[in-house]
């Protein structure tokens, strides 16, 4: 693996969020006192322009717009070392000021998380109602500080994929469409990543699809709209795993993972990993950036590499460890 470098790195900014999506339980964390403060996240940004800036940095955590100054602190730092940043949001603190500012800073990407075209829907699902209304309002904004700015800023949503809308996946396209976006990914419904992973958690969760034709009706829909050249994310083979996925949630045939091939997931305390499961997998993290630099880290994971190369977890059909 000589001379491979990461295409993403994920950076924890904070695990707080607004909403209490059924789906996670990201909410009911805290960020510890030993969390990465603005000094070490911008030496992050720094350290990733100096090895290669094509990596894209990709903002997670909880809801990062309860963290503004922190949030524009990086941005400001990503947009002055030529980083290329994505944010994802659940969309509902977005203001139109937020959108112009986001428009014309480092972070160059925003993904919007809109589960269904159904308002109910979507509210049931985030937690809280009022979540639809106040989401598309800030893909509204973003659409048009993206035209006014006309610089390259992108504005994509996320869709979890389940049993609330894969019946109706023709009218939720036709829907995002609506909205100007750039495009579309999706995401079938995991398990709750803030819990430990126990195996037939598909069984008591809501969102799960409990019809295998309404599930292969919802992914052959999207597949055909994918080969008709509609602007979705995700490649028909993608589609083909989150269909094997859908079918054995507990184990799949064979492993569609390649997280090890391209990331590296930063927590909110520096350890560094390079799938969001490491853990539960029996393996150590792979260091912290407080103590060593990104690139000694990804040059040391060959360590990982027989455990992860052999993992059949579902996980593997998400966009962040797509094959």
């Amino acid at each position: 693996m000589a001379g491979v470098k990461p295409t993403h790195v994920f950076l924890d900014i904070s695990l707080a969020c607004n909403l209490r999506c059924i789906q996670c339980g990201i909410h009911r964390l805290s960020d510890p006192p030993e969390s990465l403060d603005l000094a070490q996240r911008r030496r992050v940004v720094r350290q990733i322009a100096e090895w290669d800036p094509s990596i894209r940095l990709v903002l997670t955590g909880g809801e990062l717009l309860l963290h503004r100054n922190a949030l524009w602190d990086i941005a400001q730092c990503c947009k002055e070392h030529g980083v290329y940043a994505t944010l994802s949001t659940n969309g509902t603190l977005v203001t139109k000021r937020d959108a112009e500012i986001l428009a014309a800073s480092g972070i160059r990407c925003v993904v919007v998380s809109l589960d269904s075209h159904v308002p109910a829907t979507h509210d049931r699902i985030r937690g809280i109602s009022g979540t639809w209304d106040r989401a598309v309002q800030g893909v509204r904004w973003l659409v048009a500080a993206r035209d006014k700015s006309a610089n390259g800023f992108s504005v994509l949503t996320s869709s979890i994929l389940g049993e609330h809308n894969l019946h109706e996946t023709e009218e939720l396209l036709i829907w995002l469409w609506s909205l100007g976006i750039d495009t579309t990914l999706f995401q079938p419904v995991q398990p709750d990543f803030a819990r430990p992973h126990t195996p037939g958690w598909h069984k008591s969760s809501p969102l799960w699809p409990r019809q295998t034709s309404t599930m292969n009706a919802g992914i052959d829909n999207l597949i055909r709209h994918r080969r008709a050249g509609m602007r979705i994310f995700q490649t028909p083979e993608k589609f083909e795993d989150m269909r094997a996925y859908f079918d054995a949630p507990d184990g799949l045939k064979e492993s569609v993972c390649a997280s090890l091939d391209g990331n590296m997931m930063i927590d909110i305390t520096g350890q560094v990993r390079f799938c969001f499961l490491m853990d539960s997998l029996g393996l150590p993290v792979a260091g912290n950036v407080r103590k060593e630099s990104l690139q000694a880290i990804w040059e040391n994971r060959t360590a990982c590499e027989a455990a992860m190369r052999g993992c059949r977890r579902g996980c593997g059909a998400m966009i962040c460890h797509a094959r």
